[in-house]
């Protein structure tokens, strides 16, 4: 008669040697879990485990970073809840470390951050005189168009900063004005990180101003919320009139050969319809929707 103890020696065995035949209907019977959770476990047979059951880019749950997990999933990430496993896989998973070391089952904040300090120490911040021409244009270009777009005055900032892990953010603020009553203005700040953000590319540019402006609207990183692609949507659409109807906002002062990819509007826009069909006709699509 076989003891308990001696049960989970067998299973642990036959996980450590059959292990590659498992399916995934297999891989979540009660008897593979406790062997991949026993520390006489093989990391090659949980490594196969894991992947079985939750695929090789699963991730779990971060909940210092809400907005995290619904962004992984939106980059083909899977989320394993909590609930999903036991203390002794959790235990065993967790001791499982990658090639390079890092743990095989990294956090959703690890590899989809969304929490992103909106205050940053003046050193971290690149001073305009360092601006190259096109961070110059891009910057100017957005502070004239967006207060068009959320009614907003927004000004830009750019960073150099690789452990970031962020493209741009978008948050609000409030200043502090001159007058006796000290009014509070509100407006926006938008950062812009070079190290993941190609300022020379005009795609690149306009993706990531719509981006940030649709978070004046949604107000947390949860990049999946109905609200935030309607909010882009529409912000697209003013977007492509404000070019149509007043192209000099987007004349960024830099010879269009600067950027790598996409005509200026101002250099396309004069000769996009025929004369009378020009940016008069624009505007009257717009009011007379």
């Amino acid at each position: 008669m076989s003891t308990p103890l001696s049960l989970r020696k067998i299973r642990v065995g036959v996980l450590n040697a059959k292990f590659e035949e498992l399916t995934k209907e297999g891989a979540g019977a009660t008897w593979v879990r406790e062997a991949a959770g026993s520390t006489k476990s093989t990391d090659e047979a949980v490594i196969h485990v894991k992947n079985i059951r939750f695929g090789e880019k699963a991730v779990s749950r971060d909940v210092s970073d809400i907005g995290s997990a619904k962004e992984a999933v939106s980059r083909g990430y899977s989320v394993i809840e909590g609930g999903s496993m036991s203390k002794e896989e959790w235990a065993r998973v967790r001791a499982v470390k990658t090639e390079d070391g890092a743990s095989l089952i990294q956090t959703s904040a690890q590899v989809a951050p969304t929490d992103f300090k909106s205050t940053l120490s003046p050193s971290e911040v690149i001073p305009p005189e360092k601006w190259t021409d096109e961070m110059r244009g891009y910057a100017g270009m957005v502070e004239r168009v967006a207060p068009r777009l959320i009614n907003l005055p927004v000004s830009v900032q750019f960073i150099d900063n690789e452990n970031a892990h962020i493209q741009g953010c978008f948050h609000k603020g409030f200043k502090r004005s001159g007058t006796a009553r000290g009014f509070k203005r509100e407006f926006g700040k938008m950062t812009v990180n070079l190290t993941y953000h190609h300022v020379e590319s005009s795609s690149d540019n306009y993706e990531l101003l719509l981006h940030e402006l649709a978070h004046n609207t949604l107000c947390s990183n949860d990049h999946l919320d109905k609200v935030f692609y309607d909010t882009v949507t529409e912000l697209g659409a003013k977007l492509a009139i404000l070019a149509l109807t007043e192209p000099k906002l987007f004349d960024i002062g830099v010879r269009s050969g600067a950027f790598t990819d996409v005509q200026p509007p101002w250099d396309a826009a004069a000769n996009a319809y025929p004369e009378i069909y020009g940016e008069g006709a624009a505007a009257l699509l717009v009011r007379g929707r």
